[in-house]
């Protein structure tokens, strides 16, 4: 499945948006945990699901924006620079300091 048919299907298929609802919800929040425990730093539980859904929110808008909407400049750039435009963000939604 491509990216773009994956958008595509999880906008418009029931089953396949619940399975991604619960990917953002129960497993990315688990990612976020192990990642940021990993490297020594403290997590709160209380707002790490709310902090891993607000990064989910913004890697899909982008994702959404680029692959299935085709908007221009985003889908033209090469992803490289999306990342290093993303990453502080993403970081500081983590609540992780950059070095």
């Amino acid at each position: 499945m491509t990216v773009r048919a994956f958008f595509r299907a999880a906008l418009e298929e029931e089953t396949i948006r619940d399975r991604v609802e619960s990917l953002l919800g129960e497993g990315l929040d688990a990612v976020i945990r192990a990642v940021m425990g990993g490297r020594g730093l403290r997590v709160d539980p209380p707002t790490a699901r709310l902090r891993a859904q607000i990064v989910a929110a913004q890697l899909l808008g982008i994702g959404i924006s680029r692959y299935v909407l085709k908007i221009s400049p985003l889908s033209d750039v090469a992803r490289e620079w999306i990342l290093a435009v993303v990453e502080p963000a993403v970081a500081a939604q983590l609540g992780v300091s950059q070095r």
